[in-house]
């Protein structure tokens, strides 16, 4: 009868060490996969920003001097530019992070 007690106990350690890794396992798989989708839209946002600001930046130099829209493609170029040289540097922060 001891032996049963014991083998019993054993068996419920077991069974809530065997739980306990399950949920930190499940937990960060979670965390990983949000890291990775948080910096795919920071990805995103930092190209749509860059084009935004310099069609902005563009569009009113252009208007303030009253001429063709050269400005806003150029500056919406840059600005593409800009965000591609930002998107490199998230993605090599990235790299050092996994």
């Amino acid at each position: 009868m001891n032996n049963i007690n014991k083998i019993t106990k054993e068996l419920e350690s077991l069974d809530t060490r065997i739980n306990v890794a399950r949920n930190n396992d499940i937990k960060e798989k979670k965390t990983t996969e949000h890291k990775k989708a948080n910096i795919g839209w920071r990805m995103v946002t930092e190209l749509v920003v860059g084009m935004f600001i310099g069609f902005i930046l563009g569009f009113t130099i252009d208007n303030f001097f009253d001429i063709t829209p050269v400005f806003t493609i150029v500056m919406s170029l840059l600005g593409f530019a800009a965000g591609i040289k930002t998107m490199i540097k998230t993605s090599k922060e990235f790299d050092r992070l996994s």
